[in-house]
């Protein structure tokens, strides 16, 4: 009969992951050799080829020799790992969270730009000419933007638009009130370019 040495056999193992040889000797009828039970390996002189394919075995090489008897067939079968393939399922769901995250990030950061942007369109239209680019001018009896908390900022917007503050600049503001996705806008742009003062996260 057929033997492997145990250089192809490993050689097998490295190729296929689980490996296994069965084999049958003196089989007087090819027609046989599917269902009777195979010697050696997995296959433990108990089970046939037939159940080696239902329990998941694929058959990778068949030789057949003949003998005084009749033939001679040694099978060489193969498996992937059940771990092997939980690890791979564990492995992609781990790849598909993270690209999840990184789609969730990207998302995030692209809002955040978009919304600076605005503000920055905001600002230059409406405020830059009194309070200066940089926040830098004191218009009339305004203070500057430089060093004030964003809170400070969007109190003061929401008052004027509330018409709550009358001393001052008020009668000028009232006429650059901003609405509040505005006003968000602006205090992100304010805050990127260090003029306004970011809040303390608790």
């Amino acid at each position: 009969m057929y033997k492997y040495s145990a250089l192809t056999f490993a050689l097998l193992t490295s190729l296929f992951g689980d490996v296994t040889m069965c084999y049958k000797e003196n089989i007087a009828s090819p027609s046989k050799v599917e269902t009777t039970p195979l010697d050696g390996g997995e296959c433990k002189s108990k089970y046939s080829v037939t159940d080696m394919k239902n329990s998941g075995w694929i058959i990778k090489d068949i030789i057949a020799t003949k003998s005084d008897s009749g033939l001679n067939y040694t099978y060489t079968f193969s498996k992937v790992t059940t771990t092997s393939n939980t690890i791979s399922q564990e492995n992609l769901q781990a790849q598909l969270i993270l690209l999840d995250k990184q789609k969730e990030l990207q998302v995030k950061e692209d809002k955040e730009t978009k919304s600076i942007l605005d503000g920055k369109k905001t600002y230059e239209k409406q405020c830059a000419s009194c309070h200066g680019f940089k926040g830098e001018l004191e218009p009339h009896t305004s203070s500057k933007l430089i060093g004030m908390s964003s809170e400070d900022f969007d109190d003061s917007m929401r008052a004027y638009n509330l018409r709550d503050k009358d001393k001052g600049a008020a009668i000028l503001m009232n006429t650059y009130t901003l609405m509040s996705g505005e006003r968000k806008d602006v205090i992100k742009y304010l805050e990127s370019i260090d003029v306004l003062i970011k809040p303390v996260k608790k």
